[in-house]
């Protein structure tokens, strides 16, 4: 079950960073540690992340008993921050690379389009 985890576990500033298990090679970045939030409200808004952040689906007005699962479209773009396996309607995502996805859940029809830009200026020079 865990045999595909690193030797070791490194935190990074948005949560733990799972060298060698992410979706593409070109996610050895540091992370700018912006987390950015979005709910209910956003219903139907288009919004612009850069590689790197994170976006945080905040609680739904449901049963916390059962609460809606949100998924991306296009994991490698707009993916988990955990192993699928640890998915909830908690699940942060990380801005892999650059393209467009849309976040959805079993919520009144809800969805957030997202599209992901190339690393901001500040995080690609506290990367070098």
């Amino acid at each position: 079950m865990f045999g595909n985890l690193p030797k070791t576990l490194a935190h990074a500033a948005t949560g733990l960073d799972l060298t060698g298990t992410g979706p593409l090679p070109s996610m050895l970045f540091r992370p700018t540690g912006t987390i950015v939030p979005v709910g209910v409200n956003d219903d139907g808004r288009t919004i612009s992340v850069h590689v790197g952040e994170v976006i945080a689906p905040a609680a739904f007005p449901v049963n916390p008993a059962h609460p809606p699962l949100v998924q991306s479209s296009d994991p490698a773009v707009l993916g988990l921050l955990g192993p699928p396996l640890v998915q909830n309607a908690h699940s942060e995502f990380r801005a892999w690379r650059p393209g467009r996805v849309t976040l959805s859940a079993d919520y009144q029809g809800w969805t957030v389009h997202i599209i992901v830009l190339a690393a901001s200026p500040a995080s690609s020079s506290a990367a070098a």
